[in-house]
Parts: structure tokens; C-alpha cells; sequence
């Protein structure tokens, strides 16, 4: 009976994904599967997003969102006593399970710190987030102690998110969802200097991300 109330709940979002213009802006969460939710909608700018959320300890939240307007996923830290200078570089590895670390350079801003994932990065990310059964995130400067947050429910939450994008994206946009490529990265016979982890590698994004943060029940967090 449950399931069934929750299903009615998506359905009701799926209309306000599709039909909501951007004078009645609204996102909302309307799964949630253990430790994450999935939520979508309008924002205020008109623009539609899908994406699943987290609360983790410590105050952060942790999300994946797809706007309507990027091919690009993003991945947002946020926590509310940042005060992050706007576009400061921040280095981070990524570690889900047992996978190989993901060197990342994010860049913060305020409360936030993001960074895009691009095709055909975004498959083998999405892959180790439904994968995993934790995610750790190490700062490699600064002194925010390392993030340690649950996946239990991440691949349930990922296919509520992919019925969302099919619903936002453009017609015939490559989907960041599905299995990865056997080898999803093409080999170079040269490197940075700075890129020695052996983990995939992600760029800066070039652009300020939309202010809108979901929420996520903080009761829910047992980390």
C-alpha cells in the first residue's frame, strides 16, 4: 500500500515536471528509496531539473542533478557554515567501495562545491554510485574532515531519476545513464603532472550552478 501511495506521488510529479510554467516554479521530492531521495520539478528560471539527494553527517548534503538546459550531470556537496570564496579551485578524491578513486578538481562557491560529469565519464560514475554500497570524499586541502556517506537505495533512486531526464531532455540527447563502456576512457600515452592517482580524471566546470539545494530529512541520516 505504501509503494502504491509513492508511485501515485511520482506520477503527480511527472505532471509537474512536464506541465508547470516558470510563474509556478516548483520542485518536489516524491520517492525516496533509504538514504536518498529523488525529487524534479521547475525552477524559478524556467529551467526543469531531476536528481536524488542525501543527507549526510555533519550538516552536508550530497546530490546529482540533471538540468534540461546541459547534457552534463552535476554533483553538489553543500553544506550551510561553508564560506567558500566563489570559483576557489577544491581538489577531492572520490572513492565508491571498492572502485578506483576518482580525482576530481570541483570548484566551490558559497555553501557549495561541484563539479560536472560529462559523457562518457557520467555512465561509469552513475555505475559505481549504484554499484557501491558507500562513497568516500576526501578534501585534499583545508581542514573539512573526510565525507562518508550510504548508497543503500542509490540504484533504485537512479532509475527514478532516468523516467525524470527522459521526461526533460531534448530529443535525441545521449542519456548519462546505462551500462558503461567496456573501456570508458580513452588511453593517452601522456599525462599532467598533477594527475598521478590512476583514478579517472574530472575538469572545473566554466559556470555557476543554479542556487537551488533539495532537502533531505536529517532524521534519516544513521551515519
Amino acid at each position: 500500500m505504501v509503494r502504491r501511495q509513492k508511485r501515485i506521488l511520482a506520477g503527480t510529479l511527472w505532471f509537474t515536471v512536464t506541465a508547470l510554467g516558470p510563474a509556478f516554479s516548483q520542485v518536489k521530492t516524491f520517492e525516496t528509496f533509504q538514504f536518498w531521495d529523488v525529487f524534479g520539478g521547475r525552477l524559478t528560471d524556467g529551467s526543469r531539473v531531476c536528481g536524488v539527494s542525501s543527507a549526510w553527517q555533519n550538516g552536508v548534503f550530497a546530490s546529482i542533478k540533471k538540468f534540461d538546459n546541459s547534457q552534463e550531470l552535476q554533483f553538489i556537496l553543500f553544506k550551510d557554515s561553508w564560506a567558500i570564496p566563489t570559483n576557489t579551485p577544491i581538489k577531492l578524491l572520490l572513492k565508491f567501495g571498492d572502485f578506483t578513486p576518482w580525482d576530481v578538481k570541483a570548484l566551490g562557491h558559497g555553501e557549495i562545491v561541484y563539479f560536472p560529469i560529462a559523457l562518457p565519464q557520467a555512465r561509469q560514475f552513475i555505475h559505481e554510485f549504484t554499484s557501491a554500497n558507500t562513497l568516500l570524499i576526501a578534501f585534499v586541502s583545508g581542514n573539512e574532515p573526510t565525507l562518508s556517506g550510504s548508497l543503500e537505495g542509490s540504484s533504485n533512486a537512479i532509475d527514478e531519476m532516468a523516467r525524470c531526464v527522459e521526461i526533460i531532455a531534448p530529443p535525441g540527447e545521449p542519456s548519462p545513464f546505462g551500462a558503461p563502456a567496456t573501456q570508458p576512457f580513452a588511453t593517452q600515452p601522456f599525462g599532467q603532472q598533477d594527475d598521478t592517482s590512476g583514478g579517472a580524471q574530472q575538469s572545473a566546470p566554466t559556470a555557476p550552478m543554479p542556487s537551488y539545494i533539495p532537502s533531505a530529512p536529517v532524521a534519516r541520516n544513521r551515519l
